[in-house]
């Protein structure tokens, strides 16, 4: 079943109203996002940060999530400081590595993980049910708070189903190989979901 880890807890900011923390977490994030200053976005990372030691979540799945995210932020790293065009700092063969796209890349790196901290410590902190009601009561579009709940609510379906099919296969002794039975159980399983959660 997926999970909410930082929801519950007895801190200060779970305790707020949802539509408030979604206010001020979009709010927060419109600032942070046309920033150009390195100096900067890092004071509001150092701000993130200090928002998640407040809410005092569970480190393990904190790290997990920054983690993901920072895996993207990675390929950033990767092709970015070669693809800028601006002064050399360092030759690999036909690729320049220049100094402006290092300073892009890490500009990026520290806006997003001021982001993503952001959101976990104030939006995080509160229920998907109640974050749905918080977009509504913020006069977000009907549509799309309802699309966000039902999404929320199917994405339970569909992994309990997908559960349930994988059990049974299992009893009857299914063992994943590489071969066309696999493939096929595999295939049939995946059909067997979407009609199910249909």
């Amino acid at each position: 079943m997926l999970e909410e880890p930082f929801s519950s807890g007895t801190s200060l900011l779970h305790s707020l109203p949802a539509r408030t923390k979604v206010a001020a977490a979009l709010l927060q994030s419109v600032c942070i996002a046309p920033l150009t200053s390195p100096a900067a976005a890092g004071g509001i990372l150092t701000c993130s940060a200090l928002l998640l030691a407040w809410a005092q979540l569970p480190l393990r799945p904190l790290l997990k999530r920054l983690a993901l995210v920072n895996v993207f932020t990675l390929l950033l790293w990767i092709f970015l400081p070669f693809s800028t065009p601006g002064n050399t700092v360092y030759m690999l063969g036909p690729l320049h590595l220049t100094a402006e796209g290092i300073a892009m890349a890490g500009l990026i790196t520290l806006k997003s993980n001021a982001i993503l901290c952001t959101f976990i410590a104030l939006v995080g902190t509160s229920t998907i049910t109640d974050v749905g009601g918080a977009l509504h009561a913020l006069h977000m579009p009907r549509k799309l708070t309802l699309l966000f709940l039902f999404t929320w609510r199917y994405i339970h379906v569909i992994a309990e189903e997908y559960e349930r099919l994988t059990t049974a296969a299992r009893i009857r002794g299914f063992v994943p190989a590489t071969n066309g039975h696999t493939y096929r159980t595999y295939a049939n399983l995946a059909a067997m979901v979407l009609v199910r959660s249909w």
